[in-house]
């Protein structure tokens, strides 16, 4: 027949065992869920990396358009006022001939 303290002891055993259990498993789930948020840290920065530098080809190419519509405009100006000039100049030379 089984002794109280020896079942008390089996059963103490037996807590222990599901408490070492339950901590492992608690334990592999803390290690999964920061290895998760460390790789995530990680590849937050190189999104924000590449973004930054995205970012700063976007405006490098926001600048060139910018450059290339002022030297159009000025190209267009340019030529307009030699239109204009060609204008007034054939207009005056008309109203000398008459």
């Amino acid at each position: 027949m089984i002794d109280c303290c020896v079942l008390a002891l089996q059963n103490g055993r037996l807590a222990l065992y599901i408490a070492l259990g339950a901590f492992g498993v608690i334990l592999a789930l803390l290690t999964m869920f920061f290895g998760y948020n460390l790789k995530l840290g990680v590849r937050t920065t190189k999104l924000e990396k590449k973004n930054g530098s995205e970012q700063k080809q976007i405006k490098d190419l926001q600048e060139r358009i910018n450059f290339l519509e002022e030297k159009l405009i000025k190209k267009y100006s340019k030529k307009k006022a030699e239109e204009l000039t060609e204008k007034n100049s054939n207009n005056s030379s008309q109203s000398e001939v008459y």
